[in-house]
């Protein structure tokens, strides 16, 4: 019998790309267009490849690979795709994944739990992103990848919001979608939930996680039942709407 995921939980914390908001396939033109520019040559399938791995180490792939036009560094090259990124942001509408608002409503405002917001993304496009989610002063606490020293996988970024939110690791649940970002949560002794891209092996994230779930539909009004009686509920609107 699992415990009740909300049991002893004073805060949840929310990864933001892909976790939050679907923003891969932004990502990933922008990355391509940079690509094109400075490595015509190169397919976008040999350097982008690792979930929840940072811009620095796929562009870091890239320049080992040796087949650049000029010389350049992964730092310029990971502002680009930032430029680009937001380009292509600017263009579009954004909405956070399905039942997030209502899950957000249940914990916040029914039971006063604090709300984070943790992300590898840097401020400046982290921002951008809020901003385009109407979230900018929503979250209790934000803290973004360039703000800690070491990113996740690591758990600084999860542990230094817990410690300004004046919770214990074990007072959290977090919700998470990479490998990387799950391995950070589980490092900081944090509850785990993930927002499975259904392709990913469940093998390769922590055992102790409570849910794969493709978004957060079915949280809300059923956070104070064990995971199995998510599932079922989960499935029983499934099969209404079949």
């Amino acid at each position: 019998m699992y415990k009740k995921i909300l049991e002893g939980k004073k805060a949840v914390f929310f990864d933001l790309d892909g976790t939050l908001v679907d923003t891969e396939p932004m990502w990933v033109a922008a990355f391509e267009k940079v690509l094109l520019y400075v490595a015509p040559g190169t397919a976008l399938e040999e350097v982008y490849e690792r979930s929840g791995e940072g811009m620095i180490e796929k562009w870091s792939r890239v320049l080992a690979l040796g087949t650049m036009k000029g010389q350049h560094k992964a730092e310029e090259l990971v502002d680009q795709t930032h430029n680009e990124f937001l380009k292509i942001l600017e263009a579009y509408d954004l909405d956070p994944m399905e039942g997030f608002w209502d899950l957000a409503f249940e914990l916040r405002v029914e039971k006063n739990i604090k709300l984070a917001l943790t992300t590898n993304t840097e401020e400046a496009v982290g921002k951008k992103i809020l901003e385009k989610l109407n979230m900018s002063d929503f979250f209790d606490f934000v803290i973004f990848g360039n703000q800690v020293k070491k990113k996740k996988p690591a758990p600084e970024i999860y542990l230094t919001a817990a410690k300004e939110l004046g919770v214990a690791p074990q007072e959290v649940l977090v919700f998470e979608d990479s490998i990387y970002g799950a391995q950070a949560a589980h490092n900081a002794n944090m509850s785990l939930i993930v927002i499975w891209d259904g392709d990913t092996a469940k093998s390769n994230f922590p055992e102790e996680t409570f849910l794969f779930m493709e978004n957060f539909i079915g949280l809300a009004g059923n956070l104070d039942h064990a995971p199995e009686d998510i599932f079922r509920a989960i499935e029983k609107r499934t099969e209404k709407k079949a």
